[in-house]
């Protein structure tokens, strides 16, 4: 489930509960969905419930990167590093969707200011009507980030990382 997940209402699942907390900027941390459905569940129906939070896995894990998402990270690092050396603190890079029929981004840089703080909702059109899937209009926006297979070396059954000064 959605870490957003509401009921009919509008309210937050993970504010039933007195844990719900915010961060330093005063955004509804929304976490715990999972934790408390299950207790519901175990508590209504008297039955052996378990959930598992993946967050952080599928958010950090380069073990499930895609080729799209390598290319742009690197480059955006690059970018930042040349920032860093000529100087240029409180900004970071952009990257710029391009209208075109084929994927392409441009990348830019901006003043953090202009995006700390500010949140972007996910946008109601990519919904379906009945709101329990994602549209057409999702896929064709998500579908080009996850293209492209990464190879992964490994040693010994364990992921090998770049070390400082290691080029691949």
């Amino acid at each position: 489930m959605s870490e957003g997940i509401q009921d009919s209402a509008g309210k937050l699942i993970c504010e039933y509960t007195n844990e719900a907390q915010v961060d330093t900027f005063g955004h509804k941390m929304l976490t715990g969905c999972g934790k408390l459905l299950e207790s519901y569940v175990r508590n209504r129906f008297q039955v052996k419930v378990r959930s598992v939070e993946l967050n952080v896995n599928q958010r950090c894990s380069g073990l499930l990167v895609s080729g799209t998402d390598l290319e742009e990270a690197a480059e955006a690092g690059r970018r930042a590093v040349e920032m860093g050396l000529k100087g240029e603190t409180g900004k970071m890079i952009t990257l710029i969707r391009r209208n075109s029929a084929v994927y392409e981004v441009e990348y830019g840089v901006t003043e953090v200011r202009n995006v700390c703080n500010k949140e972007k909702g996910f946008p109601a059109e990519w919904i379906t009507a009945d709101k329990r899937d994602i549209g057409p209009e999702y896929l064709e926006y998500g579908l080009p980030l996850i293209q492209g297979e990464v190879t992964h070396r490994k040693e010994k059954g364990l992921p090998r990382y770049l070390s400082r000064g290691e080029r691949r």
